[in-house]
């Protein structure tokens, strides 16, 4: 039998998670192609720099080019990781949201904001098919790019507690959901508007937990 926290945790947990891939799918399209080329051009040498006059060195000295390894486009992949989680197919998203969170590692991009909400997208996955260790692990590390980026207080790390809560509620651990959704409600009541539809679901969940 599902309890009731549980079940709308989940259910409004799916809904929410489809909407962030979603909009991080069109972020990732806009946004990667111009943040992977600066940080290509962070770690290009000076021979390999367009418009840029080589050092003068005798022929002998001159490094030859390495062939750079294959990286995956982050747009495809994020494209297909939606997909696979649209329609239930967890366990095979689940690869591909690895090779995403390693994409941006190879992009330079380890503790980006963005970085925090694949490892949010893993981490939500993992739930899914009940890899509650991982799911922790994954979460825990989404809320720790976002406290370092943001400090104390922001939107997006009050998504981390709200996001910690689903999965506690979804262990049965409710007096812990409780505890993280009122840490989430708090951060909510004081940053977003009154209108806000993130405060009213949250205060929809608080009500829902009692």
């Amino acid at each position: 039998e599902v309890q009731a926290p549980a079940f709308w945790a989940r259910c409004w947990g799916t809904t929410m998670l489809i909407c962030r891939l979603a909009l991080l799918s069109g972020l990732t399209l806009a946004l990667v192609p111009g943040l992977a080329a600066q940080a290509q051009a962070q770690t290009q040498t000076p021979q390999q720099r367009p418009n840029q006059a080589p050092a003068k060195t005798p022929p002998a000295a001159k490094a030859q080019p390495q062939p750079q390894p294959a990286q995956a486009d982050p747009a495809v992949l994020m494209r297909r990781m939606l997909e696979l989680f649209t329609a239930g197919k967890y366990d095979e998203a689940i690869p591909v949201s690895k090779q995403l969170i390693a994409a941006f590692d190879q992009m330079g991009m380890r503790e980006h904001p963005m970085q925090a909400s694949n490892h949010a997208a893993l981490a939500n996955l993992y739930r899914f098919t009940g890899d509650f260790a991982e799911s922790e692990r994954s979460q825990q590390r989404a809320l720790a790019i976002r406290e370092k980026a943001f400090g104390g207080e922001h939107p997006e790390i009050a998504t981390s507690l709200d996001d910690l809560h689903q999965l506690a509620s979804s262990q049965g651990r409710y007096a812990d959901a409780e505890r993280l959704l009122a840490r989430a409600l708090a951060m909510r009541e004081k940053l977003l508007p009154g209108d806000h539809q993130d405060l009213a679901m949250t205060r929809i969940s608080v009500a829902r937990l009692h």
